[in-house]
C-alpha cells in the first residue's frame, strides 16, 4: 500500500517529467536483493545492491578474520552461532531471543523461500558456496553452524593408507 505523502510525492514525479505512460510501485529493494543476490550483482543494480546487501563486508570480513584467528572448534562454535542466528532471526522476521539454536527450523516457519534468503544471506557473510538444501539437511542454527564450520575449517585429511601391521603371508599353492 501506498502511503498518502509517498503517493503524491511519486505523482509529482511522474508529472514533472513528459512521458505518454508512467507507472509507480514502492519496492523493498532490501528483501528483492537478498532473494536474487545475483541480481545485485549486474551493474544496473549494483548501486542499490551495495546498500541493500543486508550484510556489512567489513562485518563478514571480520567474522572470518576472526573464526581463522580462533584455535578451537567450540570457540569457532560460539562465536559462529549467534551470527548463525542473528541471520535466521531477520529472514523469518523474528526477534532473536524468541528460539534456541536447538529449534527446528521449520517449526519457527522456515519455508523453502525463506530458506533460500537465509542461504544467500549466510553465503554472502562467509564467502562461501551453500547447497540449497543445507537448510533442510541441518535443520537447526546449531546443527547448520557445525555445518558452515566444517566448510570453512575441514578437518585435517586421514592418511588413507592403512598401517601394516604384519607382513602379507603368502597361501600355499594347492595341488590341482
Amino acid at each position: 500500500m501506498i502511503a498518502p505523502a509517498e503517493g503524491i510525492a511519486a505523482l509529482e514525479r511522474i508529472l514533472s517529467h513528459d512521458r505518454d505512460r508512467t507507472a509507480y510501485t514502492p519496492a523493498d529493494f532490501a528483501r528483492w536483493l537478498e532473494s536474487c543476490p545475483a541480481v545485485g550483482r549486474t551493474a544496473f543494480f549494483a548501486e542499490l545492491a551495495e546498500p541493500a546487501a543486508g550484510t556489512d563486508p567489513a562485518t563478514g570480513s571480520a567474522l572470518l578474520a576472526s573464526l581463522r584467528e580462533t584455535a578451537g572448534p567450540r570457540q569457532r562454535q560460539r562465536l559462529l552461532e549467534p551470527r548463525v542466528v542473528e541471520h535466521i532471526a531477520a529472514v523469518l522476521r523474528v526477534a532473536a531471543d524468541r528460539f534456541d539454536a536447538h529449534t527446528s527450523l521449520v517449526t519457527i516457519g522456515l519455508d523453502s523461500l525463506m530458506a533460500i534468503a537465509l542461504r544467500n544471506r549466510l553465503q554472502r557473510e562467509l564467502d562461501l558456496d551453500i547447497p540449497a538444501t543445507v537448510m533442510w539437511t541441518h535443520p537447526t542454527a546449531s546443527a547448520l553452524t557445525r555445518y558452515l564450520l566444517a566448510r570453512l575449517h575441514p578437518a585435517p585429511a586421514q592418511d588413507d593408507a592403512a598401517p601394516e601391521s604384519a607382513p602379507a603371508v603368502a597361501s600355499p599353492a594347492v595341488p590341482g
